[in-house]
């Protein structure tokens, strides 16, 4: 159902983020408890801020229940954000 859908954006910053190429191969690695479900993420360079932007999409499978949601950015295997965590509470 559409309206149990979500769509975040998370702006990064940070010297191992500036340090990075434009065209770096940069993976959104985005998590969710049990009553959420990931269903597209990506990530690009911000040019507007020089950070790295993530954006990312998911539904809500028990409309009454929260959902706990960890994203953070990772290139060659190795994180180079932080972890923006989020709990998303029931309309």
């Amino acid at each position: 159902e559409l309206r149990q859908q979500v769509q975040y954006v998370v702006d990064f910053e940070g010297p191992a983020l500036r340090a990075l190429p434009a065209e770096a191969s940069v993976k959104a690695v985005v998590t969710s408890d049990a009553n959420g479900k990931v269903l597209e993420n990506i990530a690009y360079r911000n040019p507007a801020t020089g950070g790295w932007r993530m954006t990312f999409r998911i539904q809500r499978l028990q409309a009454d229940r929260p959902v706990e949601l960890r994203a953070f950015l990772q290139h060659d295997n190795h994180a180079v954000s932080e972890t923006w965590t989020h709990i998303s509470l029931p309309e």
